[in-house]
Formats: C-alpha cells, structure tokens, sequence
C-alpha cells in the first residue's frame, strides 16, 4: 500500500473555491486541506484567481448599465 498523498486537482479546488463542488466531495476535500500545505498554498491561490474573476465581472456589469444609462441619456 502506498503512503503517497493524493493531492486535490485544480478542477476539484475551483469548483470548492467557486462553492459548486458537490456537496459529498467537500468534507473529503476539508480533511485533505487540514493536512496538505501543498494543497492550502493551491486553495489561497485558487480563492484569489475566483474573487478577481467576480470583481472584474461586477465592474465589467456596472459598467455596462453605465454605458446603456449614457446611451439612454444621450438620445433623449
């Protein structure tokens, strides 16, 4: 049997980091993350990419209902 630690693939941690993981895999991948520096310096990563995907997609949204409220603005 081998002592080898099955790190947690960027699929799986994005999915943790985004809360879309199954709700059957999460408690698996905690206890990992409790043991694995390895895979925590991955979470910390993964958790950084995903909140700067959501702010870019929020300033990207506010700044199109900008633009449409200027163009509305500009053809009345």
């Amino acid at each position: 049997m081998s002592d080898r630690i099955q790190h947690i693939d960027r699929e799986r941690m994005e999915q943790y980091a985004m809360e879309i993981l199954p709700e059957q895999q999460v408690a698996e991948l905690e206890q990992h993350l409790l043991i694995c520096g390895p895979c925590q310096g991955l979470l910390a990563k993964t958790d950084a990419y995903v909140a700067s995907m959501r702010a870019a997609a929020r300033r990207m949204r506010e700044e199109g209902t900008d633009q449409a409220c200027e163009a509305g603005a500009s053809s009345a």
